[in-house]
């Protein structure tokens, strides 16, 4: 009988691959508030494509959020977990007090 595989640990590659999907995730919301501010910025008049932008930023920053709250919990320090968000360790820290985890 064989051991089941280990849990990935901080610094082990297979452990950063939450790391890299919110990289990507910060990206994503990155561009997201881009749009919003440049459609606030050169308004076109129109509001549907305004609350698209802001719809398609809310679903960047959830799934944001949620990567987050897996890296915390995969053990990853949190000043690692701010590197690869885009963010400093304080907003990570507000993040993670202030959004309550998905039930």
């Amino acid at each position: 009988m064989t051991a089941p595989p280990a849990a990935p640990q901080p610094g082990n590659r297979a452990g950063r691959g939450v790391l890299r999907e919110l990289e990507n995730a910060a990206a994503v919301k990155r561009a997201a508030r881009q749009r919003i501010a440049d459609a606030v910025a050169h308004p076109s008049g129109d509001t549907a494509e305004l609350a698209e932008h802001r719809a398609a930023h809310d679903i960047a920053t959830a799934r944001w959020v949620s990567l987050l709250r897996a890296a915390e919990h995969d053990g990853h320090p949190v000043a690692v977990i701010a590197r690869a968000a885009g963010v400093t360790a304080a907003s990570v820290h507000y993040r993670l007090a202030a959004t309550p985890p998905a039930v």
